[in-house]
């Protein structure tokens, strides 16, 4: 590994270094095709159980009745699961004003809850989350 120094400024020194590191061309990864029928299909076979492996660390959707209430549905690892998903999709911003602060998730609607598709739920933060449900916001009299 090439060592840059800059006269023993160690600060200087690391930028430096950082800088030629990002520049440096990165090896390529070169996966070798299998060239065999046993390769193939042992190739196959692995692809196939990485899927499996996947899919496998999804949770199954859970039924509506299984829950007597909507605070023991979002503890369940299925919510927690969903919640993830979502606010990945959405990169972690909400999906109204773009900020990055105390997100939440909201049900669009509540007919497929337990079963959601990735339509019905979006990424809010807070101030936009309570804009969206007046109802339950104290009334000021």
């Amino acid at each position: 590994m090439t060592r840059l120094t800059w006269g023993g400024n160690l600060r200087a020194d690391r930028e430096a270094q950082m800088a030629y590191d990002r520049l440096k061309p990165k090896p390529k990864k070169v996966r070798p095709k299998a060239k065999t029928k046993a390769e193939r299909k042992a190739a196959k076979l692995l692809r196939k159980q990485r899927k499996l492996a996947r899919k496998q660390r999804r949770p199954e959707p859970v039924n509506r009745k299984d829950f007597r209430t909507y605070a023991e549905y979002l503890a369940s690892p299925w919510w927690k699961w969903r919640r993830r998903r979502t606010m990945r999709l959405a990169g972690y911003h909400c999906q109204r004003c773009g900020t990055a602060a105390r997100l939440q998730v909201h049900h669009k609607n509540y007919a497929r809850v337990g079963n959601e598709a990735d339509e019905d739920l979006e990424a809010l933060c807070e101030p936009c989350h309570v804009a969206e449900h007046p109802e339950h916001q104290p009334s000021s009299q």
